[in-house]
């Protein structure tokens, strides 16, 4: 009981500390992995669904206009 009461005492909140943190193998696959997500959405993804955004936006114009006119018409 005293080793459980020592662990949790050592964390805060129950969650590990900076220096754990740094230390463990497995946060810094956790961080490694998190930073690739980010720059890949940030890279990646986002300009990528913005240029399709923007490319659709000016396909419905362009196929509305055919079906209906330009709007001077």
């Amino acid at each position: 009981m005293g080793v459980l009461l020592y662990l949790y005492k050592k964390r805060v909140n129950g969650r590990p500390t900076m220096s754990e943190m740094e230390t463990d193998p497995a946060m810094q696959v956790e961080k490694r992995q998190e930073r690739r997500m980010f720059m890949f959405i940030t890279i990646v993804l986002f300009p990528l669904l913005s240029v399709m955004l923007v490319g659709g936006y000016g396909l419905l114009i362009w196929v509305s206009q055919m079906i209906w006119g330009p709007p001077t018409a």
